[in-house]
């Protein structure tokens, strides 16, 4: 299970934390801007790179990114755009 705060939001653009339990994991997803992720706690494999505390990654706006699992659970600092497109 997944939750967020949203920190700061302006014109679709927003700093958001995001929240994931361990054994979380979200679906394949795009979004129409870039997103920012910095890896706040916890770790968790996006697609299969594994992200740690203090890991930045950057997904380019139409790119298809998803968590695949956390065993940890996870805190995440992201900005970027709130309009997720999910795929298949």
């Amino acid at each position: 299970m997944a939750a967020g705060r949203v920190l700061w939001q302006h014109g679709g653009q927003a700093a958001m934390l995001y929240y994931a339990r361990p054994g979380a994991s979200v679906p394949m997803h795009t979004h129409g801007h870039d997103e920012e992720c910095l890896m706040v706690q916890g770790e968790l494999f996006l697609d299969d790179m594994l992200l740690q505390e203090g890991d930045y990654q950057l997904a380019p706006a139409g790119t298809g990114h998803r968590i695949t699992e956390t065993d940890t659970g996870v805190v995440i600092y992201a900005h970027g755009d709130l309009d997720l497109k999910f795929v298949g």
